[in-house]
């Protein structure tokens, strides 16, 4: 598999415990794919934690209950270890200030 453009993009002022936050983006070349806004995070033990991308949606309940956020991925692969390169990749692309 080959991954090229691989851009950190870190977050000015990240809110909460962790050191750093920020999301990822690169190009998976032979599959023709782009993928953005991979979040990430490092944390006070200096953990790299990457995250597959997605959207929160609220999960509609009855007329006056709270609604119950769902993240629902926007890709996913058959093949784990795909992920599991691109997120090796990323961690090796993060510096920790």
């Amino acid at each position: 598999m080959d991954l090229e453009n691989i851009e950190i993009r870190k977050a000015k002022h990240p809110k909460g415990d962790d050191l750093q936050k920020g999301v990822a983006g690169l190009t998976i070349k032979d599959m023709g794919i782009n993928i953005n806004n991979i979040p990430y995070r490092v944390t006070k033990e200096k953990e790299i934690i990457v995250s597959c991308p997605g959207l929160v949606y609220a999960e509609r309940k009855e007329k006056g209950e709270k609604p119950e956020n769902k993240l629902v991925p926007t890709i996913s692969f058959e093949d784990a270890s795909i992920w599991d390169s691109i997120v090796e990749v990323i961690k090796k692309e993060i510096t920790i200030e």
